[in-house]
């Protein structure tokens, strides 16, 4: 081992000093348009909760079945003639799917056995296993 040398100092290179935008100073300029304060932005108040669905009682059934059945509508001075389906759906507000299923259960004589005021069939549900 070499003994040390005394009075050796170490020598530094002078450096030219660093520009200020090479560092992060912690604020980075995000892309894009600048965000906008709550009370500057065109709200629109929030839409109502509508319900989507809706039951029916078996008397209200018929009773739309009967008026899309019958001849009630003028079609001239002395004729009557049926209301179209699409007349019924306007008149009663509902949808077209429900009229076509009510029909179709209403042609399988799946109303008989309900009374009035039910709305679904008993004993629904699912079966024990």
């Amino acid at each position: 081992m070499p003994p040390k040398a005394l009075g050796r100092s170490k020598v530094q290179p002078i450096l030219k000093p660093l520009p200020a935008n090479a560092f992060y100073a912690g604020i980075k300029k995000k892309p894009g348009l600048k965000r906008k304060l709550l009370s500057e932005k065109a709200r629109t108040p929030p839409k109502p909760v509508e319900n989507l669905y809706q039951s029916y009682d078996v008397s209200y059934k018929f009773r739309i079945l009967s008026y899309w059945d019958t001849p009630l509508i003028p079609s001239g001075p002395t004729t009557m003639r049926k209301p179209t389906r699409v007349e019924v759906i306007q008149r009663f507000r509902i949808p077209g799917s429900n009229l076509t299923c009510w029909h179709k259960e209403e042609a399988e004589e799946k109303y008989i056995e309900l009374w009035k005021s039910q709305q679904r069939v008993s004993r629904g549900g699912r079966r024990r296993k």
